[in-house]
């Protein structure tokens, strides 16, 4: 049941159903019971143990610490007393999946570092920078102070942990501060709101779910799915962290009293009619999914809300997920065409899925094939053609750093096939795989440490082997990473250019295996195979096709020009290769190949000894000879090197040719064969 004493946003519209049970889902309580404990055991496998927890405790405690430790020390240096620069406190804040309590195992931790005004951002990337470079726990550290967010990102004691930073015009920064409050935001920048939005969304969405638990129950699943299908990171256009909460949130608003099972398989059927795969963002955009009663809660504190009466540039946002608090914004801002198809059509598996499975239990009782629903996308058995971009440099936290940036621009270069100019990619289906592979190349010094992401492509269009240029978008992309739009990064001498290449599906087991797990080498290998079946199961088809449409045997075009019966004639098909060279002697003496007389012309309504009208004769005829005034094709002898020749019959008492057996020459594979007919049809080399 809802918890009613902490729910205190209740959403835009009303709930759809008040009911704890929904028969549409489930036949009986019972079979929901049995249901939500299958959900609940797959579940539980997204927690983390009781000993990452405590690691978890202690790691935050010791960086909390070494937080207050340097602002007391940067009050010291800008002149402050010691009691004042010890009262000025500081603190951290956590976000995102630890601060919703849906984090797992390896999850990273999302904490912002709360200072009072004396202590900048530049010092933080400067000296608290370097104080992070000494400590012992830290094996990894990179900053990356030119990011929307800027972020120092850390490994502490095996942790994964990304820093952000604000500074706020407060004289201290006590230990029970309220980031909630919007009074916080009053006179910073926007680089520090948007850091200070990570606790405040995440705080503000757990007073929007109608009950905690089945909030979190139901968001674990939901990301155990998004991860395995492949359209999980906000930095690839694809929903992140807080996206998908919000949209779990919702859910729960929508289902107040539905059990987490329910409110999971409710997610999908509403989801996958909500977004339209390819709206039209003038006359029928996709509708925003916010939490809160209205978005016209303006403080006027000078950030501009998200409004697509106001705003042009959030009438383009074409998958609008609003977080909870002011002011209200779009957390998937980043999301392209082609990220919005993926996502939609994994509503859609996953809604079909459900239902099949549904029927299948209410008829025979068939246990629910979870594992399936879980698996992970076949992302490089999925297309024909893969883009491979590469990122390199000479050591291992130079690459770190330049392959974040280009990764936070990633999603640019869909931006750019998705907005041709001549339209010429409207067709070609692009699915980003949300994930970077590194590897290391000892034979190059200057390259030794490579990053690696792909994008598959498959070409939708009525002419699928059309030739797609893909020069252009990539010299845009590049300009943007490389150009002056990219000035404000400190690109350091080791990183090099980055790198497109295209790859075949059979070319990947061999040119990236670092990228592909065991199942995935199998498992291109059957599609391969599978595809080597069809290609000659084609093969056959149009071969037979070829047969019929060639009309009447050989047999019985001789028999029709000379009178004698079809009967008995052998099918050149199944006749055995023919003998080149000069005929079998005769009496001892050889005779030579006769050459094929040229037929003399006739009237079109005349006919030949056996009745065929002189015209079709001629007709037939004209494969065999050159045309008027050139001369007629002499003898060859053995296999020609050259342009093959047609192989052709013709009648000995006139010289009237029977036709073209082209097929004659594919089956056997003679370069150079001519024929004669005696009168009777018999034929003679």
């Amino acid at each position: 049941m809802a918890d009613m004493e902490t729910w205190t946003e209740h959403g835009p519209t009303e709930a759809l159903s008040t009911e704890a049970f929904c028969p549409s889902l489930f036949k009986s309580e019972k079979d929901e019971k049995a249901f939500t404990k299958l959900f609940d055991d797959i579940i539980e496998n997204t927690k983390e143990s009781k000993e990452e927890s405590q690691l978890r405790e202690r790691v935050l405690t010791w960086l909390d610490t070494l937080v207050k430790q340097w602002v007391y020390q940067e009050g010291l240096n800008k002149g402050y007393r010691h009691e004042d620069a010890k009262n000025m406190g500081g603190r951290i804040y956590t976000a995102g999946s630890y601060r919703l309590g849906v984090h797992g195992p390896g999850d990273d931790i999302d904490t912002l570092i709360l200072v009072p005004r004396h202590v900048t951002r530049a010092e933080f990337f400067g000296s608290f920078h370097d104080r992070l470079k000494q400590a012992p726990q830290i094996t990894e550290l990179v900053p990356v102070p030119d990011a929307s967010v800027p972020v120092i990102k850390c490994i502490i004691s095996g942790l994964n942990i990304d820093l952000l930073f604000a500074s706020l015009d407060y004289p201290t920064i006590p230990n029970e501060f309220d980031v909630l409050c919007d009074e916080v935001l009053k006179g910073v920048d926007e680089r520090t709101q948007k850091s200070l939005n990570g606790p405040r969304v995440a705080t503000q969405m757990l007073k929007c779910v109608p009950n905690v638990h089945n909030f979190r129950t139901v968001l674990r699943g939901i990301k155990k799915w998004a991860r395995a299908r492949g359209i999980y990171g906000n930095i690839y256009g694809y929903p992140g962290g807080v996206a998908w909460a919000i949209l779990t949130a919702r859910v729960c608003q929508l289902y107040p009293n539905f059990s987490a099972f329910g409110i999971f398989l409710k997610f999908f059927t509403f989801y996958k009619t909500w977004w339209k795969p390819d709206p039209d963002m003038m006359r029928n955009p996709n509708n925003p999914i916010h939490l809160s009663a209205t978005l016209d809660d303006d403080k006027h504190y000078g950030f501009r809300v998200w409004n697509r009466d106001i705003n042009a540039q959030d009438r383009k946002d074409i998958f609008p997920v609003l977080t909870p608090c002011y002011p209200y914004m779009n957390a998937c801002y980043n999301c392209s065409v082609a990220t919005l198809k993926i996502i939609v059509s994994e509503f859609a598996r996953a809604d079909t899925f459900i239902h099949d499975a549904k029927r299948a239990f209410d008829a025979s009782r068939a246990p629910l094939e979870a594992a399936k629903f879980f698996e992970k996308v076949p992302f490089f058995t999925m297309y024909p053609t893969y883009l491979r971009i590469t990122a390199a440099a000479t050591d291992e936290d130079t690459g770190k750093t330049w392959a974040g940036f280009i990764e936070s621009r990633m999603r640019r270069l869909l931006e750019q096939l998705d907005k041709s100019a001549d339209r010429q990619f409207a067709d070609l289906h692009v699915h980003l795989l949300p994930r970077e592979f590194k590897e290391e190349n000892e034979s190059k010094p200057e390259e030794r440490i490579v990053h690696n992401w792909f994008l598959g492509l498959e070409d939708r269009s009525a002419n699928p082997k059309r030739d797609l240029n893909l020069k252009r978008a990539w010299q845009q992309f590049l300009a943007f990473i490389t150009g002056h739009r990219a000035s404000q990064f400190a690109r350091k001498p080791g990183m090099k250019d980055p790198t497109l290449s295209c790859l075949k599906r059979k070319d990947l087991v061999a040119a990236v295996p670092f990228a592909l797990t065991d199942q995935d080498k199998v498992d291109i290998e059957t599609v391969l195979a599978q595809q080597r079946k069809d290609r000659k199961r084609k093969r056959k088809e149009m071969e037979g096709k070829d047969k019929a449409a060639e009309g009447p045997s050989l047999g019985d075009k001789i028999a029709s020009l000379t009178g004698a019966p079809a009967a008995g004639m052998p099918s050149p098909l199944k006749h055995p290769p023919l003998p080149l060279g000069p005929p079998p002697p005769v009496d001892g003496k050889t005779t030579p190949r006769p050459s094929p007389a040229k037929p003399p012309m006739a009237s079109p309504g005349a006919a030949n000894e056996s009745g065929e009208p002189a015209a079709k004769l001629q007709r037939l005829s004209n494969a065999s000879y050159a045309s008027p005034g050139k001369p007629s094709p002499s003898p060859s002898k053995g296999r020609s090197s050259g342009t093959p020749k047609k192989v052709c019959f013709a009648k000995a008492a006139n010289g009237v040719g029977v036709g073209d057996c082209g097929v004659f020459l594919r089956a056997y594979r003679l370069e150079t064969v001519q024929h004669s007919a005696t009168a009777t049809g018999e034929v003679s080399y």
